[in-house]
């Protein structure tokens, strides 16, 4: 997870994310995204995440200011993807707190006197907890999102309250699962289990 990133124009860093480059789905994704070995290949996104988070919570507050501006009346703040894998993160990790800043994320826990750390230095669950939120926030709209082996680097008491809050921020989607975790597939009561 990086310590910083540059926001861009949403439309690019959505098509980054999604397929690899700026070009968009016209560009071929197996080559850009997955180096031909879409099965294999290591997948590094976290920095696009980022960029992709960052871009859409800057876009989401320049119409913000700009709405306040233009009115008299108190205009309520958005609630960007960056705010909702905050929120929720939180809700999963209550001893941790992230701290978003202009262009980075800091994380410190919920002590007065704790100092904050950078993202770079979170423990491997609390990376993967936020990677999981953002790249679901980021999937396209209705669409089918396949997790394989759910219970990735998660504590087990944490795995099906944080994919539970993950469906709900997706109502839209649908959620496939591949595990080897029986405990998990059973907690979750309202899927079909085959």
């Amino acid at each position: 997870m990086p310590d910083t990133t540059s926001p861009t124009s949403i439309i690019d860093a959505e098509k980054d994310l999604l397929y690899g480059n700026v070009q968009g789905q016209s560009a071929n994704k197996n080559a850009h995204k997955w180096g031909n070995k879409p099965a294999t290949f290591p997948l590094n996104d976290y920095q696009k995440l980022m960029k992709y988070l960052f871009s859409d919570h800057t876009e989401e507050s320049a119409k913000y200011l700009a709405a306040s501006k233009a009115s008299t009346l108190k205009i309520e703040p958005p609630i960007t993807k960056l705010d909702l894998v905050k929120e929720t993160w939180e809700s999963i990790l209550p001893h941790r707190e992230l701290l978003i800043g202009g262009v980075r994320v800091q994380t410190k826990t919920r002590n007065a006197n704790a100092q904050p750390y950078n993202s770079s230095e979170m423990s491997d669950g609390e990376r993967v907890i936020f990677y999981l939120i953002g790249q679901c926030l980021a999937a396209s709209q209705q669409g089918i999102i396949v997790i394989d082996e759910p219970e990735l680097h998660l504590h087990k008491s944490i795995q099906a309250p944080l994919w539970s809050a993950i469906e709900r921020l997706r109502p839209d989607c649908l959620f496939v699962y591949f595990t080897h975790d029986v405990d998990f597939a059973v907690a979750q009561e309202s899927s079909k289990r085959i």
